[in-house]
């Protein structure tokens, strides 16, 4: 009841501010200002010159609106809708830690690269020291190294990673007392914005981007193949997957009951 009135009362907060700030707003709000704009119809604003630096605008729509000029973190609108004029402030890091936990990439032989030194946030965040935080994620030192300097690691290591990270905020929230306290403590930190990207082998020996959205259907997709061939992932190790029409054209080969 308690964060309800609170609410209501920073609602009230937003309405009477004379601020255009999108920051200053979030941050009324008494939400995590960084997912604050989740999904967010910006569309047509004037939001110039403006310090984004801690917002996110994960599947936020900003068609028309004028980002000339502002401040941002690296990868805060690589999943937002933008005229075309403003994807220069996207790359290729489309994925959050959240993301690489959630969705079944061990089904597939793929590989991830960090931001470069995103990790080192990471580190400080956890409050471990490198060794340990290597120790921790059940990678050696070196693998971290690589990780933190940008370079490809496995699918296993990344998971690895990303579940160490979130046990220990999550630990941290909760002797904090508080569940806001990490998401305060972290609103400014690269690593609340997509800071992962995964890759697939490609035909020439090198590696390809796999974009976001590509992943979804390619994790649906397979699903259905691996039961249709009555397949248990956990005894298999990851198939070489590429794209979503490959598996299609594969299970175009079996009938609904898994039969050919």
């Amino acid at each position: 009841m308690t964060m309800t009135v609170n609410r209501f009362f920073n609602t009230i907060k937003i309405l009477q501010s004379t601020s255009s700030s999108l920051r200053d707003l979030a941050e009324l709000s008494g939400f995590d200002p960084s997912t604050f704009y989740d999904g967010a119809d910006l569309r047509g604003l004037d939001i110039s010159q403006q310090n984004l630096v801690g917002l996110n605008f994960q599947n936020a729509d900003l068609r028309d609106a004028n980002l000339e000029g502002i401040i941002v973190d690296d990868g805060a609108f690589n999943n937002a809708n933008v005229d075309q004029k403003f994807d220069f402030l996207k790359d290729e890091f489309e994925f959050f830690i959240s993301d690489i936990l959630s969705e079944d990439l061990d089904y597939f032989h793929v590989f991830c690269r960090f931001r470069k030194f995103s990790l080192e946030s990471a580190i400080e965040l956890t409050k471990n020291s490198y060794k340990n935080f290597a120790h921790s994620s059940y990678i050696s030192e070196t693998t971290l190294r690589r990780a933190r300097r940008g370079e490809v690691v496995s699918i296993d290591t990344a998971i690895n990673i990303c579940q160490f990270i979130k046990d220990a905020t999550d630990k941290s929230a909760s002797f904090s007392g508080s569940v806001n306290f990490i998401s305060k403590y972290m609103v400014y930190s690269p690593i609340k914005q997509p800071f992962i990207q995964v890759l697939e082998l490609n035909d020439g020996g090198g590696f390809s981007n796999i974009k976001k959205r590509d992943i979804s259907e390619l994790v649906e997709t397979a699903s259905h193949f691996f039961s249709l061939r009555g397949d248990d992932k956990s005894k298999n190790s990851p198939v070489i997957v590429r794209r979503p029409p490959e598996i299609v054209r594969i299970l175009k080969e079996y009938d609904y009951d898994g039969t050919l």
